[in-house]
């Protein structure tokens, strides 16, 4: 990771994103339904975490539509990690497709159609994207959160029975850690003059998602429900963000 003191010309024109790059299709193209050796009792346990996972992943596409049209004029760090991420998070949603579809013996096209068909609305996230240093920390903490979400999910994904699960959710929590890194990058080449301000966004997250009436909106960022998530693992990664930009 970074030193939190680079801030300088020749380290942004060197910057590279961490990313490692695969395919879903290649690693899952001998799957089907008759594969899947879970329990009824499994699928039915996960299903609402497996589902709202590749829900989340679509919705990579929403977000990075409406950062896209945001008057914020971005910096090139910034552009290169979001080009990376957007693909990945692609490749994240065709995996849980076939998954989701091999699981539950749903067909692919009738989930890209269900997908379609979800329409976002971003207008109580505005306070969280008015520019480029708010939009990486809550990226950072959303990332960090599907990273280990991913990495807890693992023994479910073993027991699905077909091994290149297990795999992919392996590599998909490995993208989100990377995704969570190079966020934390732009941060500090960037913005270094905003790490004090880092707490206040934290906290600005933790009371959205404390919302009692909250929604999630197919925006992406912050779909992170109490089925799922406990508070304390969500504050937990909140205090891991803080500290990896305040820390001395």
């Amino acid at each position: 990771m970074l030193d939190l003191k680079i801030n300088n010309l020749e380290a942004i024109n060197a910057f590279v994103p961490r990313v490692v790059k695969w395919s879903s299709v290649d690693l899952l193209k001998e799957i089907n339904s008759q594969h899947v050796t879970a329990t009824p009792e499994l699928r039915n346990r996960i299903k609402h975490d497996l589902w709202g996972d590749m829900c989340a992943e679509n919705d990579a596409e929403n977000l990075w539509k409406h950062l896209t049209s945001l008057d914020i004029d971005f910096t090139s760090s910034f552009k290169a990690v979001l080009k990376d991420w957007r693909e990945d998070e692609r490749n994240h949603y065709i995996g849980l497709r076939q998954i989701c579809s091999s699981v539950y013996h749903i067909a692919e096209e009738i989930i890209e159609k269900e997908m379609h068909e979800r329409q976002p609305d971003f207008t109580h996230l505005q306070p969280f994207l008015e520019d480029e240093f708010k939009i990486c920390v809550v990226l950072a903490y959303d990332e960090l959160v599907s990273a280990r979400g991913y990495n807890m999910f693992f023994e479910d994904f073993k027991q699905l029975g077909p091994r290149p699960f297990a795999q992919w959710v392996k590599w998909a929590a490995r993208d989100e850690a990377l995704h969570y890194q190079n966020f934390l990058d732009v941060i500090k080449l960037h913005h270094y003059s905003h790490l004090n301000k880092t707490e206040e966004v934290i906290n600005e997250i933790y009371d959205y998602e404390n919302q009692k009436d909250y929604v999630y909106n197919a925006t992406f960022l912050l779909d992170h429900t109490e089925e799922t998530f406990t508070r304390d693992f969500l504050n937990e990664c909140g205090k891991t963000v803080l500290q990896a930009l305040t820390k001395t």
